[in-house]
């Protein structure tokens, strides 16, 4: 009953969270277009206690008989805990990505299959003329090899659940003679 006979604007408070403006009225591009809308994604909705809710809407027309829009309906849908999720993941990553980053040694995370999932900037560095390294064996990167060393630290350490270690060269062409690997 509150809300009856207010403008949208009035009723509903919708924000672009990144600038604390209100977007365009959903209703409005509805009655523009006559298509179905949906903001874009850092919107959010102010409630009447100053709560915000980060939401996923769309508003779509609602047609009378001879296709005449006769009105719109909104659904919203809150989102918070997922953004919240999607923030704590991006900081998560980029922590793990500069604490990588920092260490002055050669890192390379491998799958199972010895495929490179992650490296650091050092083995970048390291590597560059093999880059992208990301997706690749790392027996073909580092070593020019079509198949895994023998012996392969990395191999035994994935069958053995122990760390390995060996003493392994280092890249061609690099002031790194011999590289001490620990998987």
């Amino acid at each position: 009953d509150q809300a009856r006979g207010l403008a949208l604007d009035q009723v509903f408070r919708i924000v672009d969270v990144r600038t604390g403006k209100p977007t365009r009225d959903p209703v409005a591009k509805v009655l523009d277009t006559g298509e179905i809308v949906g903001l874009a994604n850092h919107t959010a909705l102010i409630s009447r206690n100053g709560a915000q809710y980060q939401i996923a809407d769309s508003a779509a027309p609602i047609r009378a008989g001879d296709d005449r829009i006769s009105g719109v309906v909104l659904v919203f849908r809150d989102v918070t805990e997922q953004y919240r999720i999607q923030k704590e993941l991006k900081d998560r990553e980029a922590l793990l990505s500069d604490t990588l980053n920092s260490i002055r040694d050669g890192i390379s995370v491998l799958d199972a299959d010895l495929n490179i999932m992650r490296v650091n900037r050092v083995m970048e560095e390291w590597y560059q003329e093999q880059m992208p390294l990301l997706g690749k064996k790392c027996f073909t990167c580092f070593h020019k090899a079509q198949s895994p060393c023998d012996p392969c630290p990395s191999l035994r350490s994935i069958e053995t659940g122990q760390v390995a270690k060996d003493i392994v060269p280092g890249p061609k062409g690099s002031s790194v003679e011999w590289i001490e690997l620990y998987s």
